[in-house]
């Protein structure tokens, strides 16, 4: 239970003692209390005040269900202690559990953490909710500081072994696929330059190595065999069932995944 419920009861029943009793050190704990709570606020105020934030993004691919690491660190900036001093991220609509914070005046303190997305799509990442309490622990401040950037969440996918489709002859690279496996198909594309021969095209000429060499340069092309394969979803909501992460429309971009 919050500790503001008790502390408003506590500052009632001393209220109503003081005008019901008129007797005087009932009011003197009515001042001495709102004097400790302003200045409890006060250092808790200051606690989140002239601060800098740093959130990094340790994860290269996040997705959903599996561990998203990041690192924050908070710098002091005016040089006074930061002894009540709590952070977390906020990852999305995920808050992480609070870490407790020692800053030195002018100093650095940061911490490496851990969360996981619940949804995929377009969210929010960077910022950092300061949390400042005065030294009886009876206030607390919350502060949103650092700059939100977007991130893109990657649906759920699990590991599977390399599938055989129908039509797929072995060595082949899968010539004469079917269904939504087309059949193999070799390409060039650049590999890297050498120098100009003659016979060369004009077009095959690399003009940034030439410019850079200060002789004529040319591409050299190598075939790549690729095989398109296509994964086409229902998204259309009247064929969807359920919701949030057991609904249908979940686990089929998952099978696609």
């Amino acid at each position: 239970m919050s500790r503001k419920l008790p502390l408003a009861l506590l500052f009632l029943s001393v209220l109503l003692l003081a005008l019901l009793t008129g007797f005087r050190p009932f009011y003197l704990l009515l001042y001495m209390g709102s004097g400790m709570l302003a200045l409890g606020y006060a250092w808790a105020w200051l606690q989140t005040r002239r601060l800098d934030v740093r959130v990094q993004m340790l994860s290269s691919r996040p997705e959903v269900g599996k561990p998203f690491y990041f690192k924050a660190a908070i710098y002091e900036k005016i040089g006074i202690p930061r002894l009540e001093l709590y952070g977390r991220a906020s990852i999305g609509q995920v808050h992480t559990e609070e870490e407790q914070l020692s800053l030195r005046p002018k100093g650095a303190s940061g911490w490496t953490g851990t969360a996981w997305w619940q949804t995929r799509g377009l969210h929010s990442f960077g910022s950092l909710t300061i949390v400042g309490h005065d030294p009886l622990g009876l206030v607390r401040v919350e502060r949103q500081l650092g700059d939100s950037r977007p991130v893109v969440v990657y649906p759920a996918t699990v590991q599977i072994s390399a599938p055989s489709f129908p039509g797929q002859a072995v060595g082949n690279g899968g010539a004469g696929g079917v269904g939504g496996i087309g059949p193999s198909r070799a390409y060039t594309t650049p590999a890297t330059v050498r120098e100009y021969l003659p016979g060369d095209r004009v077009s095959n000429i690399h003009w940034v190595s030439t410019a850079r060499t200060g002789q004529l340069m040319a591409k050299q092309f190598q075939e790549v065999e690729s095989v398109d394969l296509w994964l086409l979803l229902d998204m259309q909501e009247e064929a969807q069932t359920g919701e949030g992460p057991t609904g249908t429309e979940e686990y089929i971009v998952s099978i696609a995944a």
